[in-house]
């Protein structure tokens, strides 16, 4: 039996813990959330402070009560040893936690060495690539829970422009070291994040061209254009217009 917590939060959430997926009908949707702060902040947090976060609408005895109530449901499902309870304060044992978040940084910083030595494997890019499903804990919300929703919001910001951050970087790396395969896959994953990131859209439409996609290209120029039009109201800039004449022209 598995005596790990593997969770998927890069999109909608997943949690698995003894091949069981803990649903909100299995655990509860503050059993989630709790989890999933958990996870993201680690160390020990005070049963006063995970009362508020999730039970803030109510008096503090009754939001104290939730939170037994909770912990001892997720006892049932998440291995003793990985749930660290006491009186004062409850905590997640991270060395038993799988997060694709972490995974997914840490697969990005690895790519980054790859790169900078003149080597980058295409596979394990790809799949760290596929990691970032969409927003952190995409479309997963609590009721009456504004503290814990605020948290969210944050952290999902936070994930994002990492990834954004990241992502570009990366594809500059990659264009500066001329691999191009890769920085195509950087590329279309940032257009795919926010398809109005007129810098990454520029990146894409360069690697396309200098890969001899002459056609793609001009057609990738086509939808930034749109996307700044709809999204910013914008035209795009005179670099990108300047790339997309220059690859029209055949240079």
């Amino acid at each position: 039996m598995s005596r790990s917590l593997q969770m998927a939060i890069l999109g909608t959430p997943q949690i698995q813990s003894q091949n069981k997926q803990l649903t909100a009908e299995l655990v509860s949707a503050k059993g989630q959330a709790l989890l999933i702060f958990l996870a993201l902040n680690p160390g020990h947090h005070s049963r006063s402070a995970l009362a508020g976060l999730l039970w803030g609408d109510l008096p503090e005895e009754s939001a104290r009560a939730n939170l037994r109530l909770t912990l001892s449901r997720l006892r049932n499902h998440v291995p003793e040893a990985l749930l660290l309870i006491s009186r004062p304060e409850v905590a997640l044992d991270s060395a038993g936690v799988t997060l694709d978040c972490q995974a997914f940084r840490a697969g990005l910083q690895e790519a980054q060495k790859q790169l900078a030595d003149g080597s980058i494997d295409l596979d394990a890019l790809s799949n760290t690539l596929a990691l970032y499903r969409g927003e952190c804990a995409a479309g997963f919300t609590v009721l009456n829970a504004p503290e814990f929703e605020s948290w969210l919001l944050s952290s999902r910001e936070a994930e994002r422009q990492y990834a954004l951050r990241s992502l570009f970087d990366l594809t500059r790396l990659a264009i500066e070291r001329q691999a191009a395969a890769a920085g195509l896959l950087l590329a279309r994953k940032l257009v795919a994040l926010e398809p109005w990131h007129e810098e990454g859209q520029y990146q894409l439409i360069y690697l396309l061209a200098v890969s001899g996609q002459r056609s793609a290209a001009l057609a990738q120029f086509e939808r930034c254009r749109e996307q700044l039009a709809v999204e910013l109201a914008v035209e795009p800039a005179e670099a990108t217009l300047a790339l997309y004449e220059q690859i029209q022209n055949g240079a």
